[in-house]
Parts: C-alpha cells; structure tokens; sequence
C-alpha cells in the first residue's frame, strides 16, 4: 500500500508545476508588502523634496532617480516573477516530500506502523508552517533571523523528540540495539539524538542564508552593480556558467532522495536499498564537488550588493549615507573569507557523511550499522533544510 504522504507530496508537486498560480502570487507579494515596516517604505519610497530640488539642476539626476527607484523596487520590495514564484514553491515541496517520503517509505525503518506515520505526517506539516511563519518575519532583519535560527533549532529537535518517542521502534534501526550497548534509560537517548538534530538545523541556519543570498543574486542581476564597469564586466564574465549549474544543482538536489527512495521500493532485487543508498551518496558527492567549483565566485558575487550604499551616498551626499556605504562596504570585505566558508558548508559535509558511510563497510557489528544509518538520515535532512531555505527567496531583502 502507497503511503499518504507519499500521493500528497506528488500531488502538490504536480500542481505547483503545472497550475498558474496568479492568485497565490498576488498573496504572497501582498504578504511581502504587509510586513514590511512602514518606516522602511517612507524612508527609501520618497526621496527628500529639498534634496531632490537641489539635485533636478545637475544633468544626470533623473538618471540617478531612476536608478535610485529601481534599485528600491527590486532589491527592497524584492518583487519576484511568477515563474520564479513556481520554481521556488515547488523546489520547496519538493524537499519536503522528499523527506516524508523518504521517512514513510521506510528509509528510516518507521514505515511498517502505517498510522504511527500517518501521525506523523500532521506533526511534520504543523512544523513546516510553523517554520515558513518565522522565515517570513526573519528575512527583513538580521537581528530577528538570529531568532528565527534558535527557535529553528528547538522546533527541529522537539519534533525529532516526539517522534523518536511516538514510534516505538525509533526513526533509527539500531536504536533498540543502541539502547542495550550503551546501557541508559530510553528516554536519555532520545533526549541526545533530538538535542544533536536541534543543533544540526541551527547550524545550517547561517551558512544557507548565505547560500540563499549568492543563488538569488545569480538568478537575477543586482540593479546596485550596474553603474560600476568592473563588477558589470565580472558577472557577464561569470555568470553564464555558473547560473547554469547553480539552478540544476537547486533543482535536482531536493529530488535526489525522492527518486532514489521511490526506485528503490518499485525493485525487489537482493540488497536494492544498498545498491540505491550507494547511488544516493555518488550523486551528492558530485554536486558538492560541483558547488565547490563556484564558490569563490559565488562569494565575489555576494559583495556586489554593498555598493548600493556607495549609490545612494552620490545620490544625497549626507554624513548618514555616507557612514552607512563605509559599513557596508567594510561589512562586505570582511564577510567574503566567511562567505566562501558558509557556502562550502553543504558540500563538505555531504562529502563529510559520503565518506562515513563508505567506512560502514570495512566495520563490522553495531558500530557498521550506526555509522551507515545515521550518515544517510544527516544526509537527508540536510538536503531537505537546503530545500527549505529556498523559500526565503520569495521574502528576502539583501541588506
């Protein structure tokens, strides 16, 4: 018997690529426009009619009005396409649903009890909301997405509590086993595993971020990088290539456990999950190898937005505007050796848990059995807090 969450992921996936969603883009911009401060709208909507004054005699204010408003439009309102809107929503349930399908299918050994999954499926899905409520209010602060990570961290852990508690067996096979070889109470193990997930999604937090900052960046050509031939000249240089093998990469990395897991179950060849988990790991290990290629690139692309301030101070020649392009310029500088660490971190790690579960197979005993589960539930769960984070790019403001 198929699984719910099973039809209910390939279902939604089938109707956010196939269906216009109009409607649902005017909500979700309509969202956007409602949580943006209204200080934030007056202060960079209208510029000062003094100001302006004084600036209508030079020869190329309207010029740089018209800059001015463009960059406010597309980098503060961040007014995505219909098309990107699909993309990403879909992208987005596609991580999801390959998690669940992935958990439900018996990827992780829960699959046998059908309502103890079907438990967890309302579980998972009032998290999921939970999560893509703090997003939107997170992505127009940093301060406030610092919050966002830590209340992540706990809604991540709490819920690998409940269900490492809700399902007798465990999400982990050898956690029975487990229980006897360490000799300690069972709720004291499940409080260390789900304590261990908290921390995993709270430190992907930051490092997806910037992820999601140099992916939206190459999706889209920031207005800020426009006046300044050499930025201009390095991302036409660079981008072709690059935006290539970011969005295939973005798009096929979410899919990657659902159609590995799916396959597996429609074979019934001695050792097909073996064979698939292989399969699983090689394809990870080479989009990483991939992503690493670009991530140099990815982070000089990453610095282009903080030239927005140097704009806006040619544009009103104030003490205020010109502190605030000095910080943003030196905030850039010093976050590029970051930037390039944070984006390597997804890859690394795939290739980090590739490794440990080739190890499995010169182990033997428990120690094997831990090393080969435990490297392919990381691996997943990375890849669905990457799909997850693509979200943010429907609410993002680049600061």
């Amino acid at each position: 018997m198929i699984p719910i969450s099973f039809l209910c992921s390939i279902i939604l996936f089938a109707l956010m690529q196939k269906t216009p969603l109009n409607r649902a883009t005017s909500w979700i911009v309509g969202i956007k426009y409602m949580l943006i401060p209204k200080e934030s709208l007056n202060k960079y909507s209208k510029p000062d009619k003094q100001v302006l004054s004084q600036k209508n005699k030079q020869t190329k204010s309207l010029d740089i009005i018209y800059l001015k408003r463009k960059i406010v439009k597309e980098d503060l309102l961040g007014m995505p396409y219909t098309n990107d809107l699909i993309y990403l929503w879909s992208s987005f349930l596609a991580g999801v649903g390959s998690l669940l399908v992935c958990i439900s299918l018996g990827f992780l050994g829960i699959a046998a009890v059908q309502n103890e999954v079907n438990n967890f499926i309302a579980v998972a899905f009032g998290f999921f909301f939970v999560f893509l409520r703090f997003g939107i209010v997170s992505s127009f602060n940093r301060a406030m997405h610092r919050r966002f990570a830590v209340a992540y961290g706990l809604l991540f852990s709490v819920l690998s509590f409940l269900i490492l508690r809700r399902v007798g067996l465990g999400i982990f096979e050898f956690r029975p086993s487990l229980l006897l070889y360490l000799e300690m109470p069972q709720l004291f193990l499940d409080l260390i595993i789900s304590v261990l997930l908290g921390i995993l999604g709270y430190s992907l937090s930051t490092p997806m971020l910037y992820e999601l900052f140099a992916y939206q960046m190459i999706k889209k050509k920031p207005a800020a990088i426009i006046p300044f031939d050499f930025a201009s000249k390095y991302y036409n240089k660079r981008i072709p290539s690059l935006r290539r093998t970011t969005t295939s990469i973005f798009t096929f990395t979410p899919l990657v456990p659902l159609l590995i897991m799916v396959s597996s179950r429609f074979l019934t060849m001695d050792h097909s999950d073996l064979i698939f988990s292989i399969i699983f790991f090689a394809i990870e290990v080479v989009f990483a190898i991939l992503k690493l290629k670009s991530v140099k690139v990815k982070a000089q692309i990453l610095t282009f937005n903080s030239y927005k301030g140097v704009i806006e101070y040619n544009y009103y020649r104030t003490y205020d505007f010109g502190k605030q392009a000095l910080a943003n310029l030196n905030r850039a500088l010093l976050m590029v050796p970051v930037s390039e660490v944070a984006l390597s971190i997804h890859p690394m790690m795939a290739i980090f848990f590739a490794t440990a579960f080739a190890s499995s197979f010169v182990m033997t005993g428990l120690t094997s059995i831990i090393l080969r589960h435990t490297s392919l539930f990381l691996m997943t769960a990375i890849d669905f807090i990457l799909a997850g984070y693509r979200i943010f790019n429907l609410f993002m403001t680049i600061e």
